[in-house]
């Protein structure tokens, strides 16, 4: 039969052995969960610089397509212009 004395030795034994297990597995839990959020962090950082990209590269075309419209504008002026020249000296021919 144990005694009294080495009953509670032996679950201080237990109870030891539970705590360190304890530690290791929330140890080992948010090792995990910190591998998850570095993975999420590296997702996101790369679907920012997609994004950073994406709007580079659009900014690009609307200044490309801005320059085009202005070129287009001035030619509309110049067409404007020699029409109401050749109006003009039309008036005058007649």
């Amino acid at each position: 039969m144990t005694s009294p004395r080495d009953e509670r030795d032996q679950n201080d034994l237990e109870r030891a052995a539970a705590e360190t297990r304890e530690p290791g597995e929330a140890a080992r839990i948010r090792a995990e969960d910190d591998a998850e959020t570095r993975a999420r962090q590296a997702d996101a950082g790369r679907e920012l610089r997609e994004a950073e990209r994406t709007l580079r590269d659009t900014g690009r075309r609307l200044h490309a397509d801005g320059d085009a419209a202005g070129a287009i504008e001035r030619d509309v002026e110049r067409t404007r212009d020699l029409t109401r020249e050749v109006a003009e000296r039309a008036r005058e021919l007649r």
